[in-house]
């Protein structure tokens, strides 16, 4: 028997993303490449991939799974390059809103 929320979803609703791969990712490290990784984000939820040591196209081929609880949520994705030292470099980003308005 299945179960809806106040927003009538089912109580056991999951969104899955397949990280697959990026292409042609912006050289942030003085060898001309970067260390990147990708960080998704749900509401509190968040997913973040394994680093790829200097590749600008890098495989990942990872799947985040979400709880979804109203059906209007957004998904924020961004890139960012790996560093020893200091912050992270951001490389960029997007949205995906899961109502399609």
């Amino acid at each position: 028997m299945e179960r809806f929320n106040k927003h009538g979803i089912c109580t056991d609703a999951v969104l899955k993303i397949n990280i697959i791969e990026g292409r042609e990712i912006m050289p942030m490290d003085m060898t001309g490449k970067s260390d990147p990784y990708v960080v998704l984000k749900m509401g509190d939820q968040t997913y973040k991939t394994k680093h790829i040591n200097q590749n600008l196209n890098p495989i990942w081929n990872e799947v985040a799974t979400f709880d979804v609880e109203t059906g209007h949520e957004v998904v924020e994705v961004e890139v960012f390059d790996r560093d020893d030292f200091g912050k992270d470099d951001f490389e960029g980003g997007f949205t995906i809103r899961l109502d399609n308005s």
